[in-house]
């Protein structure tokens, strides 16, 4: 198992809470590349929450597939809070479901570079604002695209209303 223990029992949580309220949950993502919609599919039955997954690692693929503006992705580049928000308001558009999430941003560290291993998660839940932080990790390439994905889940669970999520 690449996930820990703790979010695997979040997720499951979280996968039955979407069940039961009967709620859609899409995930885009770029610097993870299908981690999230790995652990999304990760207990049996998330087919009856999990609308659509898709994997946007270029620009082109963020122009063509989510229609994000090639001039304000020059300007901002890909890994910015301006392009995860646009990646969440658009594919929320796009797949029509309640919840989605995303990610944005380079998953490599390298000592002394000053934007090495940062990453946007964002999560947008029904007509709401989007929620997006902005995380920097310290590891190797594919520890900081688990952890960003782990991170995004726990984003996720603490902002899902009417859920409680108490875990021993």
């Amino acid at each position: 198992m690449i996930f820990s223990e703790n979010i695997v029992k979040k997720m499951y949580i979280i996968h039955n809470y979407l069940i039961r309220y009967n709620h859609k949950l899409s995930a885009v993502e770029s610097c993870t590349s299908g981690l999230v919609s790995s652990i999304i599919t990760y207990h049996s039955e998330s087919s009856k929450f999990f609308e659509n997954g898709l994997v946007v690692y270029s620009d082109n693929a963020k122009i063509k597939n989510l229609k994000i503006d090639e001039e304000k992705l020059k300007k901002f580049t890909a890994v910015s809070e301006e392009i995860c928000n646009d990646m969440l308001i658009n594919y929320q558009k796009i797949t029509n479901s309640d919840f989605v999430l995303a990610t944005t941003g380079y998953a490599d560290y390298y000592k002394n570079i000053q934007n090495s291993s940062l990453i946007f998660l964002g999560i947008k839940l029904f007509d709401k604002a989007p929620i997006i932080i902005k995380k920097k990790y310290n590891n190797d390439r594919n520890t900081n695209r688990i952890i960003a994905t782990e991170d995004l889940i726990e984003l996720l669970i603490e902002n899902l209303p009417n859920i409680n999520y108490n875990i021993a």
